[in-house]
């Protein structure tokens, strides 16, 4: 196993289909590839924070990960790369 893994911070707003924040909305962030799962309540204004350093086996280049809440998911894939 890797590691330590540096922090890399995945954050955004859940709105509703109408612009609405979804406050205090359990959100999830799953790393496909291991199926390793990380859980956030929102806040009042609808923002999540993620660090995938949390995922127990880390993270790589190139992992699918899924952001979920109520049976919506999106899927995007992560590159770590670090600029700078």
């Amino acid at each position: 196993m890797a590691g330590p893994y540096e922090p890399y911070i995945i954050y955004g707003t859940g709105t509703d289909k109408n612009g609405n924040a979804l406050a205090n909305a359990t959100i999830t962030l799953t790393n496909d590839n291991s199926g390793e799962s990380l859980t956030f309540i929102s806040n009042s204004s609808g923002q999540y924070v993620f660090d995938v350093a949390n995922f127990p086996s880390g993270y790589a280049d190139g992992d699918q990960l899924s952001l979920s809440h109520g049976g919506t998911t999106t899927d995007f894939e992560f590159y770590a790369s670090h600029n700078g």
